[in-house]
C-alpha cells in the first residue's frame, strides 16, 4: 500500500481536531446543567433559611436565562460536521 495523500493526512487531521472540539463542547454542556442544579439548589436553600430572605428567589429567573443561554450557545455541535462531511466525501 502506498503512504497516504498529504491533502487527506491534514484533512484527517482536522478531523480529529473537530471531533476533540466537539467531545469538549459535549462535556461542557453537559457539566452546564449539574451546575444550574447546584446553584438553584443553593439559592432555594437560603431563600428558605429565613423569612427575610424570600427576596433570594427573584435570582433565579437571572440565572435560569444566564446558564441556559450558555447551554444554548454551546449546544451547536452539529455545526462541526457540516465542513468536515463535505470535506472528507
Amino acid at each position: 500500500m502506498s503512504d497516504p495523500s498529504p491533502s487527506l493526512e491534514l484533512l484527517l487531521a482536522e478531523y480529529n481536531c473537530l471531533k476533540s472540539e466537539q467531545a469538549q463542547r459535549i462535556g461542557f454542556r453537559d457539566n452546564l446543567l449539574y451546575v444550574t442544579l447546584g446553584v438553584l439548589g443553593g439559592v432555594v436553600s437560603f431563600a428558605v433559611s429565613d423569612a427575610t430572605h424570600y427576596y433570594a428567589l427573584l435570582v433565579i429567573p437571572w440565572v435560569c436565562l444566564i446558564l441556559g443561554w450558555t447551554y444554548v450557545v454551546n449546544d451547536d455541535v452539529g455545526a462541526l460536521r457540516a465542513p468536515t462531511k463535505t470535506s472528507l466525501s
